[in-house]
């Protein structure tokens, strides 16, 4: 996807560091399944950080991402640290694997970036392909974004895009409680969080003093037997 390649093109904004969560799921993972390696997909990987992560932990690893300039920044990292990973360039909906049944799906600040059509496609296409009893963790904006939700053109019911910014022409959606339980309606929930931060507008030149940009919700689900 051209938008995100133009996202990834400054290397010097890009994080590195994985979400602690991800290390939590996939010990959660490792308590579920006996069997090793378990195959996890990093579903919208971005640049790498959890492909990265879970290879170091011996885990086999597959990555996607709608932008070919983040699977080649993934498969470039991959080889400069000596690992392996299995990477393409797929948009969300779509699991390029379809040999694979994976034990466990991570999509980190992704699954959003979509209209609802594609948002259900995506739920459902990552349960196709999943282990029974496997667990699904993902995060989502939640309608309590101040500064974002409303923020943009709106191309149907809670879903935005931006003219102009890093992600000018990406989709938002934001969720509340009842539309996300609606989407995980064919999953067993595990967990389902909301953080919900307070955020003040500020421009380039104002100091950053509260570093979080959004509420969102995070969930982790299991398919069913």
């Amino acid at each position: 996807m051209a938008v995100w390649d133009n996202y990834f093109a400054d290397e010097g904004d890009i994080s590195r560091i994985p979400q602690v969560e991800v290390y939590e799921f996939i010990a959660d993972l490792e308590k579920c399944f006996s069997e090793r390696p378990l195959r996890i997909w990093d579903l919208c990987c971005g640049a790498g950080r959890h492909t990265i992560a879970v290879a170091r932990i011996g885990h086999e690893v597959y990555a996607s991402d709608g932008s070919t300039k983040g699977i080649d920044l993934t498969r470039q990292w991959v080889e400069r640290a000596g690992l392996s990973a299995k990477t393409s360039v797929a948009e969300m909906t779509v699991c390029p694997w379809k040999e694979v049944s994976f034990h466990g799906v991570v999509c980190w600040d992704s699954l959003h970036h979509n209209t609802i059509d594609n948002i259900r496609k995506t739920v459902e296409e990552v349960r196709r392909f999943m282990v029974p009893h496997g667990l699904f963790m993902a995060n989502v904006m939640s309608v309590k974004s101040m500064g974002h939700h409303g923020t943009g053109r709106e191309i149907e019911p809670h879903t935005f895009v931006n003219d102009d910014g890093h992600e000018a022409g990406v989709p938002h959606h934001f969720f509340d409680e009842d539309r996300l339980r609606s989407l995980l309606k064919a999953w067993e929930i595990v967990v389902l969080a909301e953080q919900v931060v307070s955020y003040k507008e500020r421009s380039k030149d104002t100091p950053r003093i509260n570093p979080f940009s959004y509420s969102f919700w995070g969930f982790v689900v299991r398919k069913p037997a």
